[in-house]
């Protein structure tokens, strides 16, 4: 078996080959595989390809019928995840970009074989009972690292110490982080009830994104943090321009699926706007962005999510894999950026650098 990382004290040895939902054993050519996520995404795009070309594995997976469904919130995945087990007798496991979707499918039909990705702690958000021994027929990857908005913000203050006030826009309809029942409707905003602000950290805020470390950690350094509450995409340039009338302003940009599917955008008006910022993930620097980190895994992030994939299809039981978590963060200053756009890191912050691109 692929190597699994970090489990936990205690972690249980490989478990024996389980019965999938398709009849059990290895999958056979044609067998399906839904993969769910909100708006393209390259990670959903490298799955699809790979699990149509088979060959993976041991034994190595056939061809399979890869389904991507781009749907708009957790009750769509949940309502098409339910459509295929329903009416699909070869479906043999479900992937999730997002943690909400991942929920939402484990609500409506139980038991089907589930991948999630997407999720800072899958504990706190009930997909599992724990890292060493998810239960519950589903497991994952962790996303993030512990305080990883924490270590964003010091890696920003680092390249620019004269931030501050910082700008955090978060996905402000729909589910709320904290909640375990995303089907039930007082936990979730609905997009007409949403409105575009620049807010301080509050109740609410903290309900959807768990930012009070992040806050604490500002606090101590002297730093204001305003969060841009963002309905739809369109909604954050105009906030981004009334915070950049302020000097001393930049922006930390968290992961979510609504900057990821608009980054080379998001790249784009952060930076007319003169903003020194950060961003979730490389794929934001090859967008041309200033700064990044980038979670590390044992194996690659992408590789992760299509060993773990494979691991379930061939019939592994999922409530037997542990949760892969990564490794560490790994910082990216763009140096070609900050060429073009005259906001130039310090040097102590291109000495703490782990990648930088060349102007």
């Amino acid at each position: 078996p692929w190597p699994l990382g970090w489990a936990g004290p205690g972690a249980p040895p490989p478990p024996a080959p389980a019965a999938g939902p398709a009849g059990g054993g290895p999958p056979a050519a044609g067998d399906s595989v839904l993969l769910l996520s909100s708006a393209p995404h390259p990670l959903v795009d490298d799955l699809a390809q790979q699990l149509k070309a088979g060959g993976r594995g041991s034994p190595p997976l056939p061809p399979l019928n890869v389904l991507v469904a781009h749907v708009p919130d957790a009750r769509s995945a949940a309502a098409r995840a339910e459509q295929e087990v329903r009416t699909n007798p070869r479906l043999r496991a479900v992937f999730a970009l997002n943690q909400y979707y991942g929920r939402a499918v484990q609500q409506q039909v139980p038991g089907i074989p589930l991948v999630f990705t997407g999720v800072s702690d899958p504990v706190r958000r009930c997909l599992v009972d724990s890292l060493a021994q998810p239960g519950r027929s589903a497991t994952g990857f962790m996303h993030w690292v512990p305080d990883s908005t924490s270590k964003m913000l010091d890696l920003l203050l680092l390249s620019f110490p004269e931030v501050r006030r910082v700008v955090v826009p978060y996905q402000a309809a729909g589910n709320a982080a904290t909640a375990c029942d995303v089907l039930a409707e007082r936990d979730v905003v609905p997009r007409a009830a949403c409105r575009p602000a620049l807010e301080p950290f509050n109740h609410r805020i903290e309900a959807r994104l768990a930012t009070r470390a992040l806050v604490d950690f500002a606090s101590s350094r002297g730093v204001e943090v305003l969060f841009a509450a963002v309905c739809e995409y369109p909604d954050l340039r105009p906030l981004l321009e009334r915070a950049a009338r302020d000097s001393g302003t930049g922006v930390l940009v968290p992961w979510q699926d609504i900057f990821e599917s608009n980054r080379r955008t998001l790249v784009r008006e952060i930076e007319a706007l003169r903003l020194p910022a950060i961003h979730p993930n490389q794929r934001h620097i090859q967008e041309g962005a200033l700064l990044a980190v980038d979670i590390e895994f044992v194996r690659g992030r992408d590789n992760a999510a299509l060993l773990m994939l494979v691991e379930v299809l061939n019939g592994r039981s999922p409530a037997m894999l542990p949760v892969q978590s990564p490794h560490g963060l790994s910082f990216h200053v763009n140096a070609a950026a900050a060429a073009r756009t005259g906001l130039r890191p310090s040097v102590t912050a291109l000495r703490r650098a782990d990648r930088i691109v060349p102007p």
